[in-house]
């Protein structure tokens, strides 16, 4: 005769809500697409609360000091790239002085080639460029709307369409699930002189699906690999548990 131990049924079945609240409340936390609002003079709330890549202290003057920098897209075939960057101070008065993101789309470990693009903030001017890289192709100017200085003390957010005139994002969009990015803030003095620069970072989205957050509005979330595996687990276990409460009930009739 099969025994069932309705003791062990419960422990594993309040594991598994555990489980499940855990999974719940880890892609909540982590937001994989997103589409920022470059107008409104607030820092949008649905970055993640971890940044892309971090960069220590301290090491460059305070008002090109890098200290966390953020990417993002809004979707999995992307129509726009996002980016935030904190620094130890805002950056000087100067005409000169611009955020650039850097865009490995080839991913051959540079950021040289006609393929690799750079997406750049001026802040004292208000103005994104893209650019193909320096001295390799095509640039675009997006204007005003598309980055701002945020009321959140040395944070910067901005953005560009993957759609800027002559400038190909072809490869960046085929690859989009798997390029290198870093940020540089640079001054211009005669030539382009970086004051800080982060690593280098491998920006590769996750599965995503759209869930509902706690107050009820739809957000697309990340899915990483080890959630994946959480879920299956949860999935397998939640079937066994079936099986057994159907045969404890055969037991008892």
């Amino acid at each position: 005769m099969l025994i069932v131990d309705r003791k062990s049924n419960k422990l594993f079945l309040s594991t598994v809500i555990g489980m499940l609240i855990v999974i719940l409340s880890v892609t909540v936390a982590y937001a994989a697409f997103i589409t920022i609002d470059t107008t409104d003079g607030v820092v949008d709330g649905d970055w993640s609360t971890t940044a892309f890549l971090s960069d220590p202290a301290d090491d460059a003057d305070d008002t090109y000091d890098i200290l966390n920098f953020w990417v993002s897209t809004n979707g999995s075939s992307p129509t726009e790239f996002a980016f935030k960057v904190e620094l130890d101070n805002w950056m000087t008065t100067s005409g000169n002085d611009f955020l650039e993101a850097r865009l490995d789309c080839n991913h051959d470990g540079d950021f040289i080639d006609t393929e690799d693009l750079y997406i750049d903030y001026a802040p004292i001017s208000d103005e994104v460029m893209v650019f193909e890289a320096p001295g390799t192709g095509d640039s675009y100017s997006l204007g005003s709307t598309y980055g701002e200085a945020t009321a959140t003390n040395y944070v910067y957010e901005w953005k560009s369409t993957t759609s800027t005139g002559s400038v190909d994002w072809a490869t960046c969009l085929a690859n989009s699930t798997n390029i290198n990015v870093m940020l540089a803030t640079v001054t211009f003095s005669g030539d382009f002189i970086d004051k800080d620069i982060t690593g280098i970072g491998g920006y590769n989205q996750s599965t995503a699906i759209t869930l509902q957050n706690f107050s009820g509005n739809p957000r697309n979330v990340e899915i990483n690999s080890w959630i994946l595996v959480l879920i299956s687990i949860c999935f397998l276990g939640l079937i066994r548990m079936i099986r057994k409460f159907r045969l404890e009930t055969c037991e008892e009739n």
